[in-house]
């Protein structure tokens, strides 16, 4: 697996906000991981998938494969904070009349509270299992919301993304992931999401990360978070030019309003 995304996947995220990237995980690694799993499910530990977060047989997903240093070329060598727990996420066959997907961030409380919001940089999906078809318990995104989360930020504040976040992505078509167990999935932090119903006859298996630039991890003020979600490449130096890019369309828009301002004023 390649330690680096190359110009066309960085355009697709800087775009989408999410990249599947096939093939990350080698298949002795994924073995290990649901043996792991389904060792401690028969023993029924309590809450098991929690207990197991820290096993080595999760957390090497992570750090004996090419996804760590595939963050650092994103984020930066030597900016990740280390990441010692994995989440695993089973979907298991549903019936029909389940709740919806339903857009959300990761960690946003239903009352907004700055110390209550664990905010993160960026999330990594491996999957455990393959899922060839929709409908199957799929990672489902939203492509670009991290853009329009970034702009109502900037526009209305932190506190009015959670509830105005059904309408900022209503324009939006969410997207089910696809692929093979062993591929992992790239997502923004501020990209909305949600998990689809499984109607298969298979449990899905997921293991996600969450990873935190130094800077997101040291500083949890209100005032950074706005800075952050507003300026979303604020943490990613390998997105550089992306970023650059974007700050000078933002930089050109907000000349252009300025002088539709003075121009309506002269009137």
């Amino acid at each position: 697996m390649a330690m680096a995304l190359n110009a066309r996947q960085k355009g697709r995220f800087f775009r989408d906000g999410y990249l599947s990237i096939p093939g990350a995980v080698p298949p002795g690694l994924i073995a290990s991981a649901l043996d792991e799993i389904r060792r401690r499910a028969k023993r029924a530990d309590g809450d098991y998938l929690s207990l197991l977060s820290s096993e080595p047989a999760l957390t090497h997903l992570l750090s004996k494969t090419g996804l760590w240093r595939l963050a650092e070329s994103l984020l930066g060598e030597g900016a990740v904070e280390p990441c010692t727990q994995a989440q695993i996420a089973l979907c298991f066959p549903s019936a029909v009349g389940e709740r919806p997907v339903k857009c959300h961030l990761d960690s946003w409380e239903a009352d907004y509270d700055p110390k209550a919001v664990s905010r993160h940089t960026l999330t990594i999906g491996v999957l455990l299992s393959d899922v060839p078809g929709e409908l199957m318990g799929n990672l489902t995104v939203f492509p670009g919301s991290h853009r329009l989360i970034a702009r109502r930020v900037e526009r209305h504040g932190l506190q009015a993304v959670r509830p105005g976040l059904a309408q900022t992505v209503r324009k939006v078509k969410p997207v089910q992931i696809t692929g093979k167990k062993g591929d992992a999935v790239l997502l923004h932090y501020q990209l909305g999401h949600d998990k689809e119903k499984n109607f298969s006859a298979h449990t899905r298996f997921m293991a996600y990360f969450r990873l935190y630039h130094a800077d997101a991890w040291r500083d949890g003020s209100e005032a950074y978070l706005r800075k952050a979600m507003s300026d979303i490449w604020l943490e990613w130096p390998g997105m550089g030019r992306r970023k650059a890019k974007a700050s000078a369309g933002n930089t050109a828009r907000r000349a252009r309003a300025a002088r539709a301002r003075r121009s309506t004023a002269r009137r």
